[in-house]
């Protein structure tokens, strides 16, 4: 939801990328289906931050399909987001990760992870 800035301009405070349509999980219950997963256009890092400077969220969360799939985009993304000031938020099912990635997401200033456990 928006809020308030102090001039009184409505503001958006979170904005959600979606990384990719791509997931390797193939739960029954996703919104992603199979016809999706065909087809994976995204947005570049370039159009990413441009809509972040414009924008100039409080949060940014990272999904998918799973966005860990695009491991250097999403590395990028939130290394560039975060630099900005912004909190980043990577929803992730997170079965194939490895501490070592995880490490990757942390030093690259991600703060929050939010893990699909289904």
């Amino acid at each position: 939801m928006g809020e308030i800035s102090e001039s009184n301009e409505p503001r958006l405070s979170r904005l959600e990328f979606n990384l990719t349509s791509k997931c390797n999980a193939h739960c029954p219950y996703c919104a992603n289906d199979l016809d999706l997963m065909e087809d994976d256009k995204t947005l570049s890092l370039e159009k990413i931050l441009s809509i972040v400077d414009e924008v100039k969220p409080e949060i940014v969360n990272f999904t998918g399909g799973e966005p860990t799939i695009k491991k250097q985009l999403t590395l990028d993304a939130i290394r560039e987001v975060s630099a900005r000031g912004v909190i980043t938020q990577l929803d992730t099912h997170g079965i194939f990760l490895k501490k070592e990635e995880i490490d990757a997401f942390v030093q690259a200033g991600l703060k929050r992870f939010h893990i699909s456990y289904n």
